[in-house]
């Protein structure tokens, strides 16, 4: 009888441990399941996970590429567009300012739309750069004014201004050291 009883009891143990067993292998394989979907980069189209192809364009830019590039330099290199007469006097923050980009905001103003422009000057030589401003919660962020080229040395002093329907205004200068 006693054997009996501790042979059910074993047996009764071993089904526990087996349960056991399975629950750990269900929810580890729950946890590390591939995703049913494969991510795709910007600018492919894949109907296939297995035959996956690029439809990036690595190859050397189109004259029509070349001419988009020029336009947009040019109009680029335009001055700001005068502020409307009674727009609210703003004056835009420079977070950062490098050889290679200047980054800012306006405070006080919450809008898309608006045209920030960055200066650099040293000597005789001018730079500029322009962004689009884009509303936040609490002010208007300027994208990043990327230089066309990366400034030479040292000695830069940058000027942001921000025009819009609204608002504009001129930051405090900034050196680039």
């Amino acid at each position: 009888m006693k054997q009996k009883l501790l042979k059910n009891r074993l047996l009764v143990l071993i089904c526990i441990a087996l349960i056991g067993v399975a629950v750990v292998f269900w929810l580890w394989h729950t946890y590390h399941k591939k995703p049913a979907y494969t991510p795709v980069a910007a600018g492919q189209i894949s109907t296939s996970h297995k035959n996956q192809s690029s439809n990036i364009n690595y190859g050397p830019p189109t004259t029509e590429e070349k001419q988009e590039a020029q336009d947009h330099k040019a109009q680029l290199a335009q001055p700001p567009p005068p502020p409307v007469v009674g727009t609210k006097k703003v004056t835009p923050v420079i977070v950062s300012a490098t050889t290679t980009q200047v980054r800012a905001y306006v405070q006080g103003v919450f809008e898309d739309g608006g045209t920030c422009t960055a200066t650099a000057t040293k000597g005789t030589e001018k730079v500029i750069a322009k962004s689009t401003g884009v509303a936040t919660s609490n002010y208007t962020q300027c994208e990043p004014m990327n230089w066309s080229t990366p400034l030479a040395g040292s000695g830069w002093t940058v000027v942001v201004d921000y025009a819009s329907t609204t608002a504009s205004g001129e930051s405090q200068p900034q050196t680039i050291n």
